[in-house]
């Protein structure tokens, strides 16, 4: 299935079952809609509970169009594919993210969402050492040009100011929803994540949850998110 942004690009997504509620899962950084096999787990757990769930690569990811990759670009196609879920009748929608796409999910919200769970999501300004991911060359083609390509995926400088620019409360304080954090404990980057979401105003109704022993992948701890993501929705969502 194909869903097209506002601005165009046509983005690869797929429906999973059929509940009276809708779950509509964004992926991580540079990653696609199976998430490494997390949400194809996650959406197999929420339909055998009765929800729907959407998934989707963003554009520039998986099978969807090329595009420069960007927060603004980002939020843009996660609210493409929430216009189309209500158009397609849903009224109860939660919006589930993994890493970048948990500060998506948070960007994007309306007063139309029920309710929002993040896996290992960034709730504040996070500041990476971009020289331990990308090539020297790489750095400097975006010095030079404003641009590199990493794969398929095309990053600029705005893909990378984007993470150290995220001010924490312009990214809560409109969202008026519960909110379900879950975070790891047992790597730097997801304890630095961890402790932003320590100092975070939440909404009324909110939770934190750690999962201990786990990184920001979650590797070998997806029983504990499955758990802790259904037993929220079960609260918070419409059930057949």
């Amino acid at each position: 299935m194909r869903i097209t942004t506002p601005r165009g690009v046509r983005l690869a997504a797929e429906v999973h079952g059929n509940g009276p509620s809708v779950v509509v899962m964004a992926h991580g950084f540079c990653s696609d809609r199976h998430s490494r096999g997390r949400f194809d787990r996650l959406a197999r757990d929420f339909t055998g509970i009765g929800l729907s769930v959407v998934t989707f690569d963003f554009s520039g990811c998986g099978e969807s169009d090329d595009d420069v990759i960007t927060l603004a670009h980002e939020v843009e196609d996660l609210r493409a594919v929430i216009a189309y879920v209500r158009a397609e009748g849903a009224t109860d929608i939660a919006l589930h993210g993994h890493s970048l796409g948990g500060s998506v999910c948070l960007s994007a919200y309306d007063e139309g969402i029920t309710t929002i769970v993040t896996t290992g999501g960034a709730t504040g300004a996070m500041h990476y050492d971009w020289t331990q991911i990308y090539t020297v060359e790489q750095l400097q083609e975006i010095t030079r040009s404003g641009f590199t390509q990493d794969g398929r995926h095309v990053i600029s400088q705005q893909t990378l100011d984007d993470f150290a620019q995220r001010d924490q409360h312009a990214l809560l304080d409109p969202v008026k929803a519960p909110i379900l954090l879950i975070h790891g404990d047992s790597d730097p980057e997801e304890r630095q994540l961890l402790a932003l979401s320590r100092q975070a105003t939440l909404p009324p109704g909110s939770r934190l949850e750690v999962v201990e022993g786990a990184g920001h992948s979650f590797d070998g701890h997806m029983d504990e998110v499955s758990a802790l993501a259904l037993d929220w929705y079960a609260t918070h969502l419409r059930l057949p």
